[in-house]
């Protein structure tokens, strides 16, 4: 799991981070040693000191605005006791979706191509356009357009002893102030996964759950 884009464009923050603090650590010292002791704790180094605080904030901000795209990727899996093509099967079929997906109150085929069906999806956040694509027997795409963010995540069904592995990779491009949070969000996306995607998945295809009743 890792990001899209290097650690690398956030040398420029964190250098400037300590270069501002060993700025302020060094006039502390200063000032201790020239007996400043009451100029330190004086209201107006307060302010100063709060002032220097608050541009080590901003200037950590608007680097990483500027060096950061908004991209990310993450995978996660489970595995399921069931064979490929049932769990493939489950998946794929966007009619049963409001049933087996909990984020999605219904669904509406817009339009279908060969290989591939665009979607209306009701969701709790509002309608938003997926596009759902068959790759392989083995492999099912599917690209969700939302407000805060563009994704694409590739299913991976793969047959394995005792049953199928399968393997969300999730390529995600924040929008907006949103890409501020791409070092911190590879966590909560991969439980997110987990949480509405794999386990009503394995839940149903395990029998844990009444599969969805075909219309």
């Amino acid at each position: 799991m890792k990001h899209l884009f290097p650690i690398t464009y956030f040398i420029g923050p964190l250098a400037l981070c300590v270069i501002l603090a060993s700025a302020l650590v060094g006039a502390a010292l200063i000032a201790r040693s020239r007996r400043l002791a009451r100029l330190a704790h004086s209201g107006q180094s307060q302010l100063l000191f709060a002032a220097a605080l608050t541009l080590v904030f901003l200037s950590t901000i608007i680097f990483t605005a500027k060096w950061s795209d908004g991209m990310l990727h993450v995978e996660t899996s489970t595995t399921i006791q069931a064979p490929q093509t049932r769990v493939v099967e489950i998946y794929k079929d966007y009619r049963n979706w409001p049933k087996l997906f909990p984020t999605i109150k219904a669904v509406r085929l817009v339009r279908e191509e060969p290989g591939r069906k665009i979607l209306e999806i009701d969701h709790e956040e509002g309608q938003v356009i997926n596009i759902l694509t068959l790759v392989s027997p083995e492999e099912v795409e599917l690209e969700e357009f939302k407000k805060n963010y563009d994704g694409k995540f590739t299913n991976r069904f793969e047959a394995v002893p005792g049953g199928t592995r399968f393997t969300v990779a999730a390529d995600i491009s924040l929008k907006g102030c949103y890409k501020l949070l791409a070092l911190f969000l590879d966590g909560y996306i991969r439980k997110q996964i987990t949480v509405f995607v794999l386990d009503p998945v394995k839940q149903v295809a395990e029998g844990q759950k009444k599969a969805p009743m075909k219309p």
